[in-house]
């Protein structure tokens, strides 16, 4: 897995190829998949093919489970996938004491840390339990790693904005260069 939100080539190239999504997001035409998968190292390009595939699950998920995802089942399928989160939710419910790594072998595999504990292989009831307290933390962990990611994010898109459209757009009619988004005025005055 590569990139801010940890995306495997299988997942990253899926997201790229599914029907309209490329046009969608502004990804530009015929890139290689050795080309789109560099893109994971973009936190803007990360940002948005997770914010696509959020979207993809929760459509997935949602029909599985009649009522729409909730936060921590999409959390669960960003790692497990929409199919392996239909599997861990309906064995949660139906047979909540199975061993979790036998009945997704492939996403156990990927995961290993979420399906053993001290050399046990953990029951269905305890992942699902793990990834729900995992997730109910994330808020903590990811409030402190917003200031380091934004500066990233930003130092990042400053190298690339030198000759984009938006650069040439702000000097010729803003008369200055894009404001942040925090900034008074910054993305109301981009429109």
């Amino acid at each position: 897995a590569t990139g801010l939100f940890q995306h495997t080539d299988k997942t990253w190239l899926g997201i790229a190829k599914t029907p309209g999504m490329a046009q969608r997001i502004g990804l530009p035409e015929n890139l290689t998949d050795a080309q789109l998968l560099e893109l994971r190292k973009d936190p803007g390009w990360s940002t948005i093919f997770t914010a696509a595939y959020a979207e993809q699950n929760q459509k997935v998920l949602s029909g599985v489970l009649g009522r729409p995802a909730n936060d921590a089942e999409l959390y669960m399928a960003h790692f497990l996938g929409a199919g392996g989160t239909s599997t861990l939710l309906s064995a949660y419910q139906n047979n909540p004491d199975a061993i979790a790594a036998q009945m997704m072998p492939e996403a156990a595999a990927n995961n290993p840390p979420r399906f053993t504990k001290d050399g046990r292989q953990l029951t269905v009831k305890e992942v699902y339990d793990n990834m729900v307290v995992q997730f109910a933390r994330a808020p903590d962990q990811v409030q402190r790693a917003d200031v380091d990611t934004f500066r990233t994010m930003a130092k990042g898109k400053r190298t690339r904005e030198k000759n984009e459209t938006m650069n040439v757009y702000s000097e010729t009619v803003l008369q200055g260069p894009p404001n942040n988004l925090t900034a008074p005025g910054g993305f109301a005055k981009r429109g």
